[in-house]
Formats: C-alpha cells, structure tokens, sequence
C-alpha cells in the first residue's frame, strides 16, 4: 500500500522534478504507458500557480514514485483535472534518509 512520504512539501516536490532527470532513459512510444500500474497516493493533490495542480503516484513493486501535473479549470466552486501534461519518476528509496 502506499503512504504519504514524510516532510514532503509541494515546493520540494516540484524542485525535485526540474533538477533531476528520469531514472530511465527513452520508455516507449507514448511515454504516458510508464505510469499504467501506478496508483495515486491518496491527500497529495496539490496547487501548483492558478491553473494546474500536481499529485504524486506510486509503484509500490518497484519501489517508484511519480509527480503528476495536471492542468484543472475551474467553475462556480467546481474543478476538474484535464488529462496530464507531465510527469517525472523517481526512485523512492532515494528519501528514506528523509529531507533534512
């Protein structure tokens, strides 16, 4: 099952995701069938700016997180996610030590 990592912040999150490259290099074809067997981490939605927000994911078999940007609009209090725009994927296992 996947948990929330600790001292995960979404400013972190996104500094992470522009400084460190995948930890594979080219995927596939369509680079969105990486992320088929990865599971959304329940609670990391997250705002990034007016007009997007990104969540994390989880591959539990392989020890793999991802972050997810989504644009999302929103109307009248009412909000829904468009498909995503990016994604980076990192191993897990590199925060066991923790953030600091």
């Amino acid at each position: 099952m996947c948990s929330r990592t600790k001292r995960f912040d979404a400013a972190s999150i996104v500094v992470f995701v522009v400084v460190t490259p995948s930890i594979y290099g080219a995927v596939a074809e369509n680079p969105w069938d990486f992320l088929q067997d990865f599971r959304h981490v329940e609670g990391t939605l997250r705002p990034i700016g007016n007009h997007f927000v990104g969540a994390l994911f989880c591959l539990v078999e392989k020890n793999l997180r991802a972050w997810v940007i989504f644009p999302v609009t929103c109307e009248a209090q009412r909000c829904s996610l468009g498909q995503p725009v990016a994604f980076s994927v990192f191993d897990a296992g590199f925060f066991a030590g923790g953030l600091g």
